[in-house]
């Protein structure tokens, strides 16, 4: 690794490892799309395997502190562990200095990219061997990275914004233990359905 703390080459790569290292919530939401892969040094790599790992295990990302320690520790390659452990001694020594907002807002599609152009070269591949059935899928799972799920209506949200006291207008039933119940009677728009046992006197 250059003295200058980070090469010219990857600078956003390292800036975008130690925002992932600084703040666990970002890492919780892109851990999940960014592969090892998508990182063109290895040391970088290494360090996104352990985190995930890390994760994996015990649902949380470890300290920095502890992240130093499971390098020191877990690295099995020396030059590979040299390389992580200059890597976060930089970082410590060297602030975001508010670069951290720019790469929370570029690092989808920073993702979506390097995904992007994996899949080409899948492709590439593909064609050389007359596997032309299988690019279609191979280019949609890559545009499909990041894709935002309609996961359906969260019914927890706003739940108590949702039981207040509303203003009703009500028409009463004539039974006061069911108006009572009811908050006045039946309101505008809603629909009473009376459910019983047989015998229970539904008819009358």
């Amino acid at each position: 690794m250059q003295n200058s703390q980070f090469s010219r080459g990857s600078h956003y790569e390292q800036s975008l490892i130690h925002t992932l290292i600084s703040d666990h919530s970002f890492a919780e939401q892109l851990l999940e799309v960014l592969d090892p892969s998508f990182l063109s040094l290895d040391h970088l790599r290494e360090i996104v395997n352990i985190m995930n790992n890390f994760r994996k295990e015990f649902k949380t990302y470890p300290s920095f502190k502890l992240l130093v320690s499971i390098v020191a520790k877990e690295v099995q390659s020396e030059l590979l562990k040299t390389e992580c452990l200059n890597f976060l001694r930089a970082i410590e020594k060297t602030s975001l200095n508010g670069d951290s907002d720019y790469i929370k807002k570029s690092s989808l599609d920073f993702c979506r990219k390097r995904s992007l152009m994996t899949a080409l070269e899948k492709v590439l591949e593909l064609a050389e061997g007359s596997n032309y059935e299988q690019v279609v899928s191979v280019v949609q799972k890559s545009l499909e990275l990041g894709a935002e799920r309609d996961i359906g209506h969260i019914f927890t949200d706003h739940l108590e914004e949702r039981m207040a006291n509303i203003k009703r207008s009500t028409v009463a039933t004539g039974w006061q233990p069911i108006d009572k119940i009811l908050g006045g009677g039946l309101g505008r728009g809603e629909l009473g359905a009376v459910i019983a046992p047989s015998g229970f006197g539904k008819s009358f």
